[in-house]
């Protein structure tokens, strides 16, 4: 299920995807040529257009390796929903994720779920200071709030947060840390490092060891601009407006790749196609290919 906090380490190593029939593309951009670049702003600083569909499957061929995504975006622009399909050796998997704005377009929380029915709903509000920054994001069981999970507390330093601390309230009345991550942004406003603790209840403080994950990127524009109010709800995984390249996680300072990227790009610089490279599959390097689609 999406909304997943930071607390996830090991990244994503591709867009979520979730659930829609699929669509027809004979009127539609083919992947890698250029479009109609008029028009209102879309996140992303050198074009325009919007995303509005990924595909994937497995690059050595396998037929039960593939998925797909689609993109919504209000009138404003502003993306909304992510709804996809992914089939693996596992079985057909379906996800739906959608941002909560209210009238200005701000933010408000952050819904999932992850079959073709709204069951197994996860409903991530946003808890804002006066001055408009998210302080905390809590999670429940459902949009009604009927359980509360867990919530996450972050601090600030300048523009960005430096530490978050995830808390477990199961018991509201008795909420216990969980896990502890240090955020490092560099000047791009790209998120670049995350170490991790976890909390030790027999010791009563935060476990020495800690996990890093670090993630660089290129210099090209993303699909969809990730900003930092979608990242702090568990809506996004990385902040900023350019494409992941790698992403190691290890402790110690020893880091070992668990993705590599590499991108074939359209003529406005923003992707068309990716080869994405896992090294967690416990049989060597696996690639997925994934393509885009704009308009």
């Amino acid at each position: 299920m999406r909304l997943s906090s930071f607390f996830t380490l090991a990244f994503l190593l591709f867009v979520a995807v979730g659930c829609q029939k699929e669509l027809s593309f004979e009127a539609d951009n083919a992947p890698g040529t250029d479009v109609d670049t008029t028009g209102g702003s879309s996140g992303n600083t050198s074009d325009t257009a919007l995303l509005y569909r990924t595909e994937m499957k497995d690059a050595a061929g396998e037929p039960i390796n593939q998925g797909f995504a689609t993109y919504e975006y209000n009138s404003a622009r502003q993306l909304m929903r992510v709804r996809g399909q992914l089939t693996s050796e596992i079985g057909v998997e379906f996800s739906y994720d959608e941002l909560l704005r209210n009238a200005s377009g701000m933010i408000i929380g952050a819904i999932s779920y992850d079959s073709e029915s709204s069951s197994d709903t996860l409903f991530g509000k946003a808890i804002r200071n006066v001055a408009g920054r998210i302080i905390a994001s809590v999670r429940y069981s459902d949009r009604a709030q009927s359980i509360i999970y867990d919530s996450t507390v972050y601090t600030w330093s300048g523009n960005f947060p430096n530490v978050a601390i995830q808390y477990d309230m199961t018991d509201p009345t008795d909420p216990f840390p969980i896990t502890r991550i240090a955020m490092t942004f560099n000047t791009d406003g790209l998120l670049t490092k995350l170490d991790g603790q976890e909390w030790d209840d027999v010791e009563g403080k935060w476990n020495p060891t800690v996990l890093s994950t670090v993630i660089t990127y290129d210099n090209n524009p993303a699909p969809v601009a990730a900003t930092l109010d979608e990242f702090l709800v568990g809506f996004r995984d990385v902040v900023g407006n350019r494409n992941v390249l790698k992403i190691g996680v290890g402790s110690a300072g020893v880091v070992a790749p668990i993705s590599e990227n590499s991108y074939k790009y359209r003529t406005d610089g923003r992707p068309a196609s990716v080869s994405i490279k896992s090294f967690i599959t416990g049989s060597g390097a696996k690639a997925i290919n994934q393509t885009y689609f704009y308009r």
